[in-house]
This record gives structure tokens, C-alpha cells and sequence, in this order.
């Protein structure tokens, strides 16, 4: 439905000057007397013509105005070139001048030392506020300036350009178009000189003139998404809305889509010859050992060659100085640059748009925090791995305890499987002693390692059997011994493995049991690695070691993969807070005795300290006897 925009008045009204000090306030004629004029004028045609002064008014209404000018009647051009006044929408800006006689006195209330200064310079130069009596009629308006001129100019311009080249295609390109709305709102609300409406004017003139050209398109663009949809929700200014054909937003880009721009740039200028060509790449240390570690190697080219970015993010992020590694680092940076400068739009933004986004915001905050226990993670598992099923472990609530035949099973799958790798070293063997085994077992498993003793008199190490006071030994005598075996990589120490990974128990028990058979299409694995979704950049070395049947369990217990992962992992959460149980129990007694304390505490202070808090004591003088 086409909407018709009401034309505007625009009309100025000179206040007269009272010289007997008295002051005439410049929203009285706007109010007042223009009506009064306006509302004789109702019912004639006003040409469409600038200056149109009208002097010698009646006694009606030149009680407080000297004359009144018609500057401009904006709006759509009529066949007749006349509006009728009933059709019109009146705004007014009211003056007043300065007489030379105000001007000396404010100039005589300077400070003395300021006005000694300055007799000098007073043969040189006059200091006049404007507007001033001495200056009217220099100017043809006191109020419009020529930005509207220009802007009508501009688009002259391009007009011409586009009737001469008519086989050229041309765009036109306004960027910040934020700007000329917000003047456009504020001027409309009369919070803005009008001399912004004629400019926004020229150019919604200058756009209508340029519809009537094929070879031409305009594009208007901005960073901010109010903005950007030009103002939709200003109900009352369909101007804009009325010349717009698309209406399209653009996101922020993702880190993929930067490190995209990022590799493409790079391989242009290299292909150009403005930066020498490179080739990056991870090869084994020993291509004849596959069990060797890797390594980064950069070797020269005739061009440069980048990885994509998902080899880059399975291949290149353990390397920190590794060139696609940065470059994937400076994607991310700029993505979080760019995402955080939006915080600029609340300033320019309109009041009523700053509220909605705020409440919305709000409804995110409230959406997302009531949603965080049932939330599904949709990250890739290339940058951190899939985030593991949380699992209802009995242990984890506050009034259950370790499952200790659970205990002894787990430390069963820990001595027949992962110990061959993995270190416990910071468990003694007189921890078991009590919670899962009898101090003959213990004993016996201590027994049979080998610890050093103290030097003798020749200063000579020898070795003895274990006792209940030394700690599990660890596999490989050093770190170095450790990564030759496993083809470079250092498996952990399980002693405080689930509290020192995100996830806890859920992250060991699905990391165990995650294994596929092959990989998913589409992953590619490096030989010696493993492919497991859970794990960080998906490839790991140490392979499946959980298989049915792997371990018989001495009370019968069917060993099936599950079974030993849930095992083994509620044994390692013992091992990292063996003091679980214990704490556990001692909150209940503590919860117990401070609640009998409370109550007494209550009932102490209703029946015994209340009252002695709440008496007064009266003094009552005696009366005398007459």
C-alpha cells in the first residue's frame, strides 16, 4: 500500500527586540502568532518557491514578529506545482537579531584585565554574536546551509555519467547509512536543524531519479543491524522503507571462512612474486619407524602452499610455531575482534531498540541458564573434542560412597591393562589396605617390586622388597624411556587423571569406550595414531585396550568393555580424592549437630534473650502529696 508523506512548511519567524529589556521568548511566536497567520492562510495555494517573505503583517499578528519567510515546502513534487495549506504540515524556527547596543554590553561585563588586552586588537577586528541586525539580508536563510545543494549535485552528476555511458554498469554506494537515518528520526521529532532533512531529501530525490536507469544499482551499507534494516521499526518515516528493494544481513565471519580469506591472499601474493613460496608439512623423525615422533618441517617452493583448515586443525595444533598454526591463531583473533566491536551499537542505537535488545538479551541469558543441565554440545571434535554423555554415577551423590567391589575390580583392570603404560605414583600400597584388599594382599603385591635402599657403609645401592610404605612404581624408569616406547608420546600418571580433565569420570569413561571400528567418513588419520572422537583433535596414541573378556574378575562378574570403563574409572576417581568416603560421612555428622544447634538457637532466642531484648524500663517520678 503506498503511503503519502505529508509535505513540511518549513517557514521562518524573526522576533522582534524589545530595547526596554524586556524578553520575548522565541517558542511564543511558534506557538502563537504563526498559527494565527497560518490559519488565515488556510484555503489559498502556496507556490512552491523559496523566500517567500511576508512583510507588512497585520496588528493580529505582528504583536511580537518583525516578518515571517516561507523557506521551503518539502515533499513530493505536484503536477501543479502548488500545495493547498490544509495539506501542509507547519514547522517553524524562530529568531531573534542582535542589536549593537546588546553586543557592547556583553562585551563590557569581560573581566578588566581581558578588556585591557584587547583595546588594542578593537581597531582590527568586531566580535559580533549572531545573529546579528548589521548582518540580515547577507544571507538568503539563518537556519539552511548547502548540504542539500551538494547532495543534488552529486546525484547530477551521476545521472549524466549514467545517460552518456548507458552500456556501463554503475553502483553507487552509501555507506553509513545509519547516519541519515538517525538525523532523519531526530529532524521529523524536531530534536535536529532541518538543513539535515534537505540533505536526506536530495537524496531520497536523487535515488527516485536513479530508478529510472538499468545500468545502475545502489548499495547501502552498515555495521550496525539496526541500521542495516534502516530503521524498520520507525513506523512513522516509510520513506526509506519505501525505496528499499533487499534487505540482506551479513554476519560476522567464522574463524574458517577468515583463515580461508587469510590462505588466499597469501597463495595470491606468492603466485604475484612478492613473497617467497613454502611448503609446510609433518613428517615422522625416523620415516622408517612409525612409531617415531613427528615433527614440522617447511621446505621452499616455487609458490606458496597452505593446508586447508581442517588439515590444519588435525595436524598443525601441536606445533604453536608452525606458520598454519598462527595463521588459524590470527583467524581467531580477528573473529573475536570483529564480534566484539559490535558493542558500539547500543550507543547509536534508538532508545526503544536498545530496550528490545536488551530484553532480549535478558530472554537469552535466562533461555540459556535454564537450559544448561539438559544442553546439547554441537562443537567440532577436530578443535576440542566431542564432549562426553554425563553419566549417573551413585558415587557422585552426596549421600553415597564408593561402590568398593567396584574399587577392586577397577584396580584389577589397572594392574592386567594400563599399568604396562601408565603411572600411579602417588598412591601408596597401604591405601588399599581397608577399602579393597587385606594388609596379606597388599603385602604380597608390595613384594613383588623391587625398591632401592639407602646407601650402606661403601656407599653402594642395593634393592629390597616392597613394603606397605612405599608408593606404586611406575613402568619406565624416566621420561625419556617412556616416549621411545609409545613413538614419542608421554602417557600420563593416572593419580589425579579425572580431576585434571574437563569432564571428570564422563571424559575417561567415554575416551576408553569411544573406539569405533573404522573411522567416519571423511576423517583422515595419521599412521600410528588413533582415531577417538572424545579426544582433542581426534587422534591419539594409545589404541583400544578394552576388549570383552580381556580380564577374568574373581568374583565373576561378566567383563564386558563397559564394565571394566566403569570399573577402572570410579577406581582412578578414588585414587585422585581417596578421602571421599570419610568426607562425606563427616558432613552428614556435621549437618546432623548444627541442625540440633539451630533449633536450640531458636528456641534460645524466642523464650530467653527476646525478652530480656524487648523490656523497658519506666522511671515513674513520685507525686507529691499537697
Amino acid at each position: 500500500m503506498e503511503v503519502f508523506q505529508q509535505p513540511i512548511l518549513h517557514v521562518e519567524a524573526r522576533v522582534k527586540n524589545n530595547r526596554d529589556g524586556i524578553i520575548i521568548r522565541t517558542d511564543l511566536p511558534r506557538t502563537g502568532n504563526i498559527l494565527l497567520w497560518y490559519e488565515c492562510l488556510l484555503g489559498e495555494k502556496l507556490q512552491t518557491v523559496t523566500n517567500n517573505k511576508s512583510e507588512g503583517l497585520s496588528d493580529s499578528h505582528a504583536q511580537v514578529i518583525d516578518s515571517v519567510v516561507v523557506a521551503e515546502c518539502s515533499g513530493e513534487d505536484m503536477e501543479s506545482g502548488a500545495y493547498r495549506l490544509q495539506q501542509v504540515e507547519l514547522d517553524v524556527q524562530a529568531y531573534q537579531l542582535r542589536a549593537a547596543f546588546e553586543q557592547e554590553s556583553s562585551q563590557q561585563t569581560q573581566p578588566l584585565e581581558e578588556s585591557m588586552d584587547s583595546k588594542d586588537e578593537d581597531s582590527k577586528a568586531r566580535v559580533l554574536n549572531l545573529p546579528s541586525r548589521e548582518l540580515d539580508g547577507l544571507w538568503e536563510s539563518k537556519f539552511f546551509g548547502e548540504s542539500g545543494k551538494l547532495v543534488s549535485k552529486t546525484f547530477e552528476n551521476i545521472e549524466s555519467m549514467l545517460e552518456e555511458e548507458e552500456d556501463t554498469f554503475f553502483c553507487v554506494i552509501i555507506d553509513e547509512i545509519e547516519t541519515l537515518a538517525a538525523r532523519r528520526e531526530r529532524a521529523l521529532g524536531g530534536n535536529e536543524p532541518f538543513d539535515a532533512v534537505r540533505a536526506v531529501n536530495a537524496l531520497l530525490t536523487g535515488l527516485d531519479r536513479l530508478k529510472t536507469h538499468a545500468n545502475v544499482v545502489v548499495i547501502c551499507t552498515s555495521n550496525l543491524v539496526t541500521a542495516l534494516l534502516i530503521y524498520i521499526a520507525i513506523a512513522q518515516d516509510q520513506a526509506f522503507l519505501d525505496r528499499v528493494d533487499i534487505k540482506q544481513f551479513i554476519p560476522y565471519l567464522s574463524k574458517r571462512a577468515i583463515y580461508g580469506i587469510y590462505k588466499e591472499c597469501l597463495e595470491e601474493l606468492s603466485r604475484c612474486g612478492i613473497i617467497e613460496g613454502t611448503s609446510f608439512d609433518i613428517v615422522q623423525v625416523n620415516p622408517e619407524n612409525p612409531q617415531t615422533a613427528l615433527q614440522y618441517v617447511e621446505q621452499a617452493t616455487e609458490t606458496l602452499l597452505l593446508p586447508t583448515f581442517d588439515e590444519m586443525l588435525l595436524n598443525y595444533q601441536m606445533f604453536p610455531d608452525a606458520v598454519p598454526k598462527q595463521l588459524g591463531d590470527a583467524a581467531l583473533e580477528s573473529m573475536r575482534a570483529s564480534s566484539s566491536a559490535a558493542g558500539a551499537e547500543s550507543a547509536s542505537s534508538p532508545f526503544h531498540l536498545t530496550v528490545t535488545a536488551s530484553v532480549a538479551t535478558a530472554v537469552a541469558v535466562g533461555s540459556a541458564a535454564y537450559l544448561y543441565g539438559q544442553e546439547a554440545f554441537a562443537s567440532t571434535p577436530a578443535e576440542e573434542g566431542l564432549h562426553p554423555t554425563n553419566y549417573p554415577w551413585e558415587h557422585a551423590k552426596w549421600n553415597k560412597t564408593f561402590d568398593h567391589a567396584a574399587l577392586r575390580r577397577g584396580f584389577q583392570v589397572y594392574r592386567e591393562v594400563c599399568a604396562s603404560c601408565h603411572s600411579l605414583t602417588r598412591v601408596p600400597w597401604r591405601s588399599f589396605v581397608g577399602v579393597m584388599h587385606t594388609v596379606d594382599e597388599m603385602k604380597a603385591m608390595a613384594e613383588e617390586n623391587e625398591y632401592d635402599t639407602e646407601p650402606n657403609d661403601q656407599g653402594e645401592i642395593e634393592k629390597r622388597p616392597g613394603k606397605l610404605s612405599d608408593y606404586i612404581p611406575a613402568p619406565y624408569k624416566n621420561e625419556e624411556a617412556a616416549r621411545a616406547a609409545n613413538g614419542g608420546a608421554l602417557p600420563p600418571d593416572l593419580s589425579l587423571i579425572v580431576k585434571g580433565r574437563h569432564g571428570g569420570c564422563n571424559y575417561i569413561f567415554s575416551l576408553l569406550t569411544g573406539y569405533p571400528d573404522e573411522p567416519p567418513a571423511g576423517a583422515t588419520v595419521q599412521e600410528g595414531m588413533n582415531f577417538n572422537p572424545y579426544f582433542p583433535g581426534t587422534a591419539i596414541a594409545m589404541g583400544r585396550v578394552l576388549f570383552d573378556g580381556v580380564v577374568e574378575y574373581e568374583d565373576g562378574t561378566p567383563a564386558t568393555t563397559s564394565q571394566m570403563a566403569k570399573d577402572v574409572v570410579e577406581f582412578l576417581n578414588w585414587a585422585a580424592e581417596p578421602e571421599m568416603d570419610d568426607r562425606k560421612k563427616m558432613g552428614v555428622k556435621a549437618i546432623a549437630l548444627l541442625t540440633g544447634l539451630f533449633a536450640v538457637s531458636v528456641w534460645v532466642k524466642r523464650y530467653k534473650w527476646s525478652p530480656i531484648k524487648t523490656r523497658k524500663i519506666v522511671y515513674s517520678p513520685p507525686v507529691s502529696r499537697r
